[in-house]
């Protein structure tokens, strides 16, 4: 009996050491099991190399790598043109920005052409509003050649004064009196001749012409305008009236006419 219960404990304690035999050569094989499933796992969370991908997206679709540009700021430029008789020389001009300039009594607004950047010019009358990228831009009046750099400021208004000088009205008028004064006058006497059909050329009248004064006048007698010939000529030999007319250029590039300017003068 006591022989048997020894065998059924050996054989008990074999059992045991079977099953824990068999229980440690199966953990590393369920251990080598979840390793693969952690690798596996770790592998499908591991974001994949950005090389053949395309860029992600932002919420909106749009790439992360392509930020939209940012607008440009912009401002405005208020252009005030005024026509001064102080302050220059008559006909020159001067940009100037604002605080730098206050027009006095001798101001007026006026007219100016003015190209930005070297735009096409554009005709301001008394003041004009530019929208421009905030920035450096050239301002410039093609009349009188004034030019100012102006500094624009994004959502803010640049004010510059274009002004022109010219001469007071009686500086101009004193001008044009001093101008008339140095201008020499010259009369010129005109004598209108009728001649015969013999004197054909201006060499048959000066030959008639040596021959006296009485033989001029009977073969080329003188004649005068038709509203002149009450005047008369005092008894000199004449002959009818006609309707004539001379033009002289005189340089200054407004012709004379005898009927327009002249004025008739009977030659005693």
């Amino acid at each position: 009996m006591r022989r048997t219960i020894l065998i059924m404990r050996l054989l008990a304690t074999l059992g045991l050491a079977l099953w824990l035999v068999g229980g440690t050569s199966s953990v590393p094989a369920s251990a080598q099991s979840e390793g693969e499933t952690t690798q596996q796992t770790v592998d499908e969370e591991t974001p994949p190399s950005d090389e053949g991908t395309e860029p992600e997206g932002n919420a909106t679709g749009e790439s992360t790598e392509e930020q939209a540009a940012e607008p440009v700021a912009t401002g405005t430029l208020t252009v005030l043109v005024y026509l001064c008789t102080t302050g220059g020389d008559a006909g020159t001009g001067a940009i100037v920005p604002a605080g730098e300039f206050s027009p006095d009594e001798s101001c007026t607004e006026s007219t100016a052409t003015i190209a930005i950047d070297g735009s096409e010019p554009t005709t301001v009358e008394g003041t004009a509003d530019f929208a421009l990228d905030a920035g450096t831009h050239t301002v410039t009046d093609t009349t009188t050649g004034a030019t100012l750099d102006v500094e624009i400021v994004g959502d803010e208004v640049t004010s510059v004064s274009v002004v022109a000088y010219a001469a007071a009205e009686e500086e101009a008028a004193a001008a044009e009196e001093s101008q008339a004064a140095e201008t020499p006058e010259t009369a010129i006497q005109l004598v209108k001749h009728d001649c015969a059909p013999v004197i054909q050329t201006n060499a048959d009248f000066v030959a008639l012409r040596q021959l006296g004064d009485l033989a001029t006048l009977v073969t080329c007698p003188v004649i005068t305008l038709p509203a002149d010939d009450d005047a008369g000529a005092n008894g000199a030999i004449n002959g009818e009236p006609a309707e004539f007319d001379f033009s002289f250029d005189t340089g200054s590039g407004d012709p004379q006419t005898l009927i327009g300017n002249a004025t008739f003068t009977q030659d005693t």
